[in-house]
This record gives structure tokens, sequence and C-alpha cells, in this order.
């Protein structure tokens, strides 16, 4: 009579051969999740993917309303978030004449160069209602007209047509 030794007894049971392979996938699990969090440590790092300038490095040009004074500050505009109606950055205080809120941010204007205080800082209601236009002063470009058609083109180029 011939005895069967069963699966259990060779060592052979569908468990044990399953548990390496287990080991495995903790390993290649392990493998993975160290190579992504290399990556994302790296992006952090090196700053890939990121297009904004460093904002220490920008000056920003403004002009005082009460005395004219031109100044030049690293002081980034302040947009305020808790009033939905607001889309205009806040005036900051004077240098010179120390005016409370009364120095405006100024923009480049992108034909002629020259800093100008945008309309809309100081009324965006009237130019979002059309009633008065950001024109440069110097040369008379249209400024919002000239940001929406960079913004057209900028969209056109990442599509890539």
């Amino acid at each position: 009579m011939v005895l069967k030794t069963s699966r259990r007894e060779k060592g052979l049971s569908v468990h044990n051969r399953r548990r390496g392979a287990v080991k495995m996938d903790y390993i290649f699990g392990g493998a993975l999740g160290a190579v992504i969090l290399g990556a994302m440590v790296l992006a952090v790092v090196y700053g890939l993917g990121s297009r904004r300038p460093d904002k220490a490095n920008i000056d920003y040009h403004y002009k005082c309303d009460k005395c004219g004074e031109e100044f030049v500050t690293k002081e980034a505009p302040v947009v305020p978030k808790n009033d939905p109606r607001s889309i205009a950055p806040k005036p900051i205080d004077c240098p010179k004449c120390g005016a409370k809120a009364s120095a405006y941010v100024m923009a480049e204007c992108p034909k002629c160069h020259k800093y100008f205080v945008l309309p809309s800082t100081k009324n965006p209601a009237a130019v979002m209602m059309g009633q008065i236009k950001d024109l440069c002063p110097n040369c008379g470009l249209d400024y919002r007209e000239w940001q929406s058609e960079e913004t057209k083109k900028a969209r056109r180029e990442r599509i890539g047509g």
C-alpha cells in the first residue's frame, strides 16, 4: 500500500507558495513608492514645472495720488481676498508725504515702456461697465485689449495651433 503524503506535509501548500510572491509585491511596492517620493522631492527642491518668477526680485512701481511722487519698492500689491467685489489692488502709504492708502501700483505699457496708473486700479467698476478704458496716457494703447490678445496668443501656443 502506498501512503499518500498531503501537500501540507510536503510544505507545498498554496499559502506557502504565495508567501514568496507577497514578499515580492511588498518589495516592488516599496521601490515604486521610493521612486515617486524621490521625484516629488526633486520637483520641490528644483522647482520643476514652476514658471512663476521669484516675487522677491520684482520691483513694483507706485504713484502717490496726493503728492504725485513715483517710487519703486519690493512691496507687492495686495488684492483683498475677503471682499469678492474687490478686484483691484489696495493702495499703500506714500513714503514721501506720509498719506495713508494713496499710492497706487503702476503698470508698464508694453508698447512705449512707460509706467502709468491704470484707471481700473482706482475705479474698477467703471472699467467693468465700459465707462472708461485702461489707456496708456503716452501712446494710447488699450491695456485690457492688449492683455486679452496676449492671453489668446499664449493659449494658441500652448495648444499648438
